[in-house]
């Protein structure tokens, strides 16, 4: 589901040797301006490395509830969990602020040697071809993602619950709630772009959107319980909302 937005949006999906460089995104990634980069010599860096941990008000005992903004999720999980999407309106924007923010992933981006697929692009097309952002030992050139991102592409970071501990709080609480392995990612859109066309995803998914703005659309139709070579389809599906 989704549409383009009109601010940088950052949404956050609940399922050795590096370079260190001093990275200029403008201000940081998501302000306007030209990426550069200086380029120091190889050192160690502990990767990956927990940011601090921030005051959380997730209730270890009932952590669906508190995604979803309710006292209890009982009825959630009894009715609506694999049965029917839900949508929550947040009436406080700022709600998930503890989790996490766009700082974060500047700070991710620019202080630590990432690997690919750790960090990668995609663009609603398709993913951005690798050789466009990684060094050749695979590792990811912060002047150039910012450079893509600048240019429309959606940066990914994959299973940032390892390197941030708000999010492994989450995902720890919410596994032992459901029994089931959990993992966040992190979608960085940049204004006026998409990185997905519209899609469905072949395990569970809680969406929060963090900060930002978007237009989201949600389908119905189709299979009940897609496999994942069962793609999208336009004909089948009717926009629910």
């Amino acid at each position: 589901p989704g549409g383009p937005g009109t601010r940088h949006r950052c949404e956050a999906r609940l399922c050795g040797q590096a370079r260190q460089q001093r990275i200029r995104f403008g201000r940081s990634l998501t302000d306007a301006g030209p990426a550069w980069s200086d380029d120091r010599m190889s050192a160690p860096v502990a990767f990956p490395a927990p940011m601090p941990p921030t005051a959380l008000t997730i209730p270890m005992r009932d952590p669906i509830a508190w995604l979803l903004d309710r006292t209890d999720s009982t009825g959630f999980l009894a009715d609506e969990f694999r049965r029917a999407w839900v949508l929550v309106r947040a009436t406080d924007a700022q709600r998930f602020a503890p989790l996490l923010d766009v700082a974060v992933l500047d700070d991710v981006l620019g202080r630590f040697g990432v690997q690919h697929p750790a960090i990668k692009l995609v663009r609603s097309d398709g993913a951005v071809p690798v050789a466009e952002y990684l060094w050749r030992d695979g590792m990811v050139d912060p002047a150039r993602v910012a450079q893509a991102f600048s240019q429309g592409a959606t940066v990914v970071f994959g299973a940032l619950h390892d390197r941030h501990e708000p999010l492994r709080q989450l995902c720890a609480a919410v596994t032992a709630q459901l029994s089931a392995r959990t993992q966040t990612n992190i979608y960085l859109t940049p204004p006026h772009a998409q990185g997905f066309k519209p899609h469905w995803d072949t395990h569970d998914v809680f969406v929060l959107q963090v900060s930002g703005t978007k237009r989201w659309r949600i389908y119905g139709g189709g299979p009940e319980l897609p496999l994942p070579d069962q793609k999208f389809d336009p004909a089948q599906h009717r926009q629910s909302w």
